[in-house]
């Protein structure tokens, strides 16, 4: 009975009635394949004329499917829907304000939370404490922290313009750090090379020059 409302410059407002019902299509996320069901015409073409885009459409993952989380870090039956890898995103705000204290001795000007797109936002506690937590308990919702979050450039692009200060031509994944702020901030004491001493994970070979920003969570009814 909800719907989900679109908004951009320029645009009409359109709300766009929740279907779990309709034509579907096969989506990919990474190297999963999962059967989503069209959210209509209208829709599509909201999107494909504010994106310049022709042929988008716009899908919803159904209540019915399953879409399994990475089992190196989780139990089989824990899942996620369209979300990169894991349904649940933390990010700390004394962290998100001793980076912003180190990029004002870069002369570089302070970073909003939503460039890291979190859905869990918590207050009061140390800078970067949620690096030794396990697990989180929210009324009856138990909450386990499976694995720290390394960042590709989306941290780089403004959220409200889609511009990015990362250079023309770079790769999403790897490509940010290092490359434009927050990112170049971040691989001074938040990469797997510097963290490489704290924890074996961060010591993997393969995330060297990975930087990290959040952790990433599962749910347990």
């Amino acid at each position: 009975g909800g719907a989900l409302s679109l908004k951009a410059p320029g645009q009409p407002l359109l709300k766009v009635p929740v279907n779990d019902e309709g034509p579907t299509k096969t989506c990919r996320i990474w190297s999963d394949s999962v059967i989503a069901v069209d959210q209509g015409d209208e829709a599509a073409k909201w999107i494909s004329d504010y994106l310049k885009t022709p042929g988008l459409r716009l899908m919803r993952f159904p209540d019915k499917a399953f879409r399994r989380v990475d089992i190196k870090y989780a139990k089989r039956s824990c899942e996620t829907a369209f979300s990169d890898g894991f349904p649940i995103l933390l990010a700390n705000d004394a962290s998100l304000a001793d980076l912003n204290a180190r990029l004002a001795k870069n002369n570089s000007p302070p970073i909003p939370m939503d460039r890291f797109r979190p859905n869990l936002v918590v207050s009061g506690a140390q800078a970067w404490a949620e690096d030794a937590w396990g697990s989180m308990t929210c009324n009856d919702l138990e909450l386990k922290v499976v694995k720290p979050c390394s960042r590709c450039k989306i941290p780089t692009i403004d959220q409200a313009t889609g511009r990015t200060g990362a250079p023309s031509g770079t790769g999403d994944e790897g490509g940010g750090p290092g490359q434009a702020e927050p990112n170049k901030t971040l691989k001074t004491f938040r990469s797997g090379a510097v963290l490489a001493d704290r924890d074996p994970f961060f010591a993997a070979p393969k995330r060297k020059n990975d930087v990290f920003f959040g952790q990433n969570l599962v749910h347990f009814a």
